[in-house]
């Protein structure tokens, strides 16, 4: 009995420390939940558990907990990140290719930098998450590049990913970060001189607001006010003082300043002003506003009160400054009693299994010695087994060479069918590798025509004539579309059975919102062609040719 229980007792020990790696494991895997949830709060508890309960290992668990502990501190805006979790993370995934842990590695290392490192870590994350299905991490992914080329100015680049944002946002499920993109992309329509689409994407945003919370509701209005500030003011402040009823910000009344104070009316900005101060989350922010007021009053001509305000602001600016080196020395301390406490568990698990060496040791000796004690026993038996087994060889070396050379003849003819398998085997294989080719040029061909679909019909939507339509030009598009709206062809083909390619190109450009006049223009036919193709579709017609 004691036997048994000296080899059950480390059996259970290592069967402990396992369960435990493990749910450490599984904890981490509920923290990224959370926060991809955005309850960025109870995430950070449970981290906070995880880092008071386990001896996090190096390699896979220490590679997950970097990357979110990483995302955490991004969410919770904390100055100062350390940016060795987030290589740590990148260089473990790099190696070991979890391609989402990977994009999502150079996606928040991008946020921290940079514009010209960012896009390069963006760019990286992009071609990364085109192998995942995690739509909700390519819409950020694509919205980030578009923000940074509007910030350079390229909008017709900044155009191309805010569009791809919006097309992944719709399959993923944050309707906050999609509204987000589509307030990004009515500024970069603002900036190309495009009003109606420029009005057409903030006013998207309003659809979610039935659903939205009201500190979202009051963003969805403030983020519709900046769009528009420029190309239609009195819009911009309804929606300004919508967003106030919902949540009153230093954000919004900082808008309604500025409105003001280009009407000329600096009264009525210092009041706003003022109020903005009330609602100001951060020295950062306090900062700015006092700034703002500083230049108000610089242009009511009080340039005493202007002077005090600007000297606050350097004197606030300066105490910011100090916080974030005493946050910055907080953090490397954090870090070292982290670092501290890794090593005590180390020591201490070191311990532990020389305990458990010296009784698996003891435990083998035992064994050993059992063993030899019953070898000894049956030794004479094994000796007369031996003295049967050699008689037994010698009859079976006697019938080895008699079937010796029926074996050789089987040989030859095994050779002789293993050259004509290899023969046919080379044929086979020649025929494989030219249907992989086949099959190949086929799948690039059908890539290509996808691709110069969606260029044909980015022009048709953009009100850009296409020269020289041909009927590959139309299937192009036709196989784009397909892909878009799948559900439109397929109710084309059950509506009207089988369609040309001229005609279902005028459906597509019908469905895509241009007029008649603009089909006629792209297509270069009469206007009432296009209505006449108009009627016999909306009558359903079979056999619409």
């Amino acid at each position: 009995m004691r036997k048994i229980l000296f080899l059950i007792l480390p059996a259970i020990f290592f069967f402990i420390i396992g369960c435990k790696n493990n749910s450490c494991y599984t904890m981490l895997e509920t923290v990224d939940s959370l926060t991809e949830n955005d309850q960025t709060d109870s995430a950070c508890k449970i981290m906070k558990n995880i880092e008071d309960s386990y001896n996090i290992k190096e390699g896979k668990e220490r590679a997950y907990y970097s990357l979110l502990k990483y995302h955490l501190q991004f969410r919770k805006q904390k100055p100062n990140i350390n940016d060795s979790l987030i290589d740590y993370s990148i260089s473990y995934f790099s190696e070991n290719m979890d391609k989402r842990k990977l994009a999502l590695s150079y996606y928040l290392k991008a946020r921290i930098s940079n514009n010209k490192d960012a896009i390069t870590y963006l760019k990286k994350a992009e071609y990364i998450a085109e192998k995942t299905d995690d739509n909700y991490l390519k819409m950020r992914i694509y919205n980030n590049i578009a923000v940074i080329n509007a910030d350079n100015n390229d909008y017709p680049n900044a155009c191309k990913y805010g569009l791809k944002a919006i097309y992944y946002g719709q399959w993923a499920n944050d309707k906050e970060v999609l509204t987000q993109c589509f307030l990004n992309l009515s500024g970069i329509y603002s900036n190309l001189g495009q009003r109606d689409s420029c009005l057409y994407y903030a006013n998207k945003s309003f659809s979610y607001l039935d659903k939205a919370p009201n500190d979202q509701k009051a963003s969805i209005y403030l983020n519709a006010a900046l769009n528009i500030e420029t190309t239609d003011t009195a819009k911009s402040r309804e929606y300004i003082c919508k967003s106030i009823e919902y949540r009153p910000t230093n954000n919004a009344y900082q808008v309604l300043a500025k409105l003001a104070r280009d009407r000329k009316d600096y009264k009525l900005s210092e009041r706003y002003l003022n109020e903005a101060l009330k609602y100001c989350k951060s020295a950062d922010w306090e900062v700015f506003v006092l700034y703002e007021l500083a230049k108000t009053k610089e242009l009511m001509g009080e340039h005493k009160e202007a002077s005090i305000l600007s000297q606050r602001v350097v004197k606030l600016n300066d105490s910011i400054e100090d916080i974030r080196a005493q946050d910055s020395i907080k953090e490397i301390q954090i870090v070292a009693d982290h670092e501290h406490k890794e090593i005590k568990e180390v020591n201490k698990a070191r311990s532990i299994s020389i305990i458990v060496a010296a009784l698996l040791t003891l435990i083998i000796a035992a064994v050993c010695t059992a063993y030899g004690i019953k070898r000894y026993k049956y030794i004479k038996s094994i000796n007369k087994i031996k003295a049967q087994a050699e008689r037994t060889r010698r009859s079976m070396e006697k019938q080895a060479e008699k079937h010796k050379k029926e074996v050789k003849a089987i040989k030859e003819e095994s050779r002789e069918k293993d050259k004509e398998i290899r023969r046919f085997d080379a044929k086979l294989k020649k025929i494989e590798e030219k249907q992989k080719m086949t099959a190949a040029k086929m799948q690039q061909r059908e890539e290509d025509r996808k691709h110069k679909g969606m260029e044909i019909y980015n022009q048709i939507k953009s009100g850009t004539k296409v020269e020289n339509w041909t009927k590959e030009s139309m299937d192009c598009l036709i196989a784009y579309y397909g892909i878009v709206n799948p559900e439109f062809i397929k109710d084309i083909s059950s509506k009207h059975g089988q369609v040309s390619e001229y005609k279902l190109t005028q459906m597509i450009m019908k469905k895509a919102g241009l007029t008649n006049k603009q089909i006629s223009e792209q297509l270069g036919i009469s206007e009432s062609a296009v209505r006449t193709m108009a009627s016999r579709a909306f009558k359903g017609k079979k056999g619409f040719s």
